[in-house]
């Protein structure tokens, strides 16, 4: 849907791998709501930390990844389980 805006390369899924990977692992894989909230929060996160401390403002993303992640490892919306 975003090749006329982005462009289309070989690599163009390897640029967004890691931003996969960081909101399937704060969201958690129980449920789809999780990995959406955590795509909603971390996308807000992430522009407004380029934003407002352009300095750090990449790195805010993954601090915000190892908060949530400390804070609950299984994900936000994970099911009481084992």
């Amino acid at each position: 849907m975003g090749a006329e805006i982005l462009g289309l390369d070989p690599n163009f899924p390897l640029k967004f791998m890691i931003y996969f990977l960081i909101v399937v692992a704060v969201g958690g894989t129980s449920t789809v709501s999780g990995p959406f909230l955590a795509a909603l929060l971390l996308g807000v996160a992430d522009v407004a930390g380029k934003y407002y401390v352009p300095d750090i403002g990449p790195f805010v993303i993954y601090g915000l990844m190892v908060i949530m992640l400390i804070l609950r490892p299984a994900g936000l919306f994970a099911r009481g389980g084992r």
